[in-house]
């Protein structure tokens, strides 16, 4: 009779603790987006959301987002964007398009972590840069509660490659692309107008320009040349020209003119009845 009673005893009391174990709320954590509460809670970094119910992170954030550099002149390869002082994100994605044609070229890139809450987005230029200048970059943060959280923009701008001024003659103001996405003013860079009257003494055929990207002809305008004087006693200095651009000093002329001549006359005789000569002067214009 004991021993019956005990075995009931016993298989009572087990059935009991087994009623009672299994009744005592059990604690036990769970992971992301996970339903929480009472004794569920959730697993380290996470936290339950009292808005869902769900055990979730904390939000992405991020301290800035850049290009690396604000223009480029390059239209092919890579170029990258980025993203720094990422916190509590398992992805970053840069979507990039460019500003003509709407979002016709939109291509989500996925971001490279890089350590230190640095990620990078490498864009493909040939991919949006056919007649675009301004490149539109955003940034975007995930992780296993949030999508999506925009971190801030990386825009940059394809500008055309520097081309200096013509240096052919032109007349009018024209404008070249400076490499910045600006233009470079050139001014017009025809020659002066020269007049045939301004040119110094030549003997050949000349051009000037006329001003206007084009020339006019002037001919020789060496002055003719002129001989010195030749006559007896010149004293010579008068500069003369040449006809060949240069100028002659006249040498002086000496006067070898001869001594006046002798001439008899007949009106004179002395007491011995002798013809007496008298001298007078002949007149020569020209030297011996």
């Amino acid at each position: 009779m004991f021993e019956r009673d005990s075995t009931v005893f016993f298989f009572s009391l087990f059935v009991g603790l087994i009623i009672l174990f299994v009744n005592v709320p059990q604690s036990y954590a769970v992971g992301c987006n996970v339903a929480c509460g009472g004794s569920v809670t959730c697993n380290a970094g996470l936290s339950c959301d009292a808005g869902t119910g769900l055990c979730k992170p904390p939000p992405p954030s991020c301290a800035s987002a850049y290009p690396q550099s604000v223009t480029t002149n390059n239209t092919t390869g890579t170029f990258y964007t980025y993203a720094a002082g990422v916190a509590n994100a398992d992805s970053v994605y840069f979507p990039t398009w460019s500003t003509i044609n709407g979002q016709d070229d939109l291509v989500w890139y996925s971001g490279t972590d890089l350590g230190g809450g640095t990620w990078r987005g490498d864009i493909n230029l040939g991919t949006h840069s056919t007649g675009a200048e301004a490149i539109r970059t955003d940034v975007y943060m995930n992780n296993c509660g949030y999508t999506n959280v925009f971190c801030g923009p990386a825009n940059f701008s394809i500008c055309p490659v520097a081309v200096a001024c013509p240096e052919t003659c032109h007349t009018d103001t024209q404008t070249r692309p400076n490499g910045t996405c600006g233009d470079t003013s050139c001014p017009p860079n025809a020659p002066a107008e020269q007049t045939c009257a301004s040119l110094s003494c030549h003997t050949d055929t000349q051009y000037p320009p006329d001003g206007n990207c084009n020339t006019h002809t002037c001919g020789s305008n060496a002055p003719p040349a002129v001989a010195c004087p030749t006559y007896c006693g010149y004293p010579g200095g008068d500069v003369v020209p040449n006809g060949d651009c240069t100028t002659t000093t006249c040498p002086a002329v000496p006067d070898i003119s001869p001594p006046s001549t002798p001439s008899l006359s007949s009106t004179t005789a002395n007491c011995s009845g002798s013809m007496a000569f008298s001298w007078a002067p002949v007149t020569d214009n020209g030297c011996y």
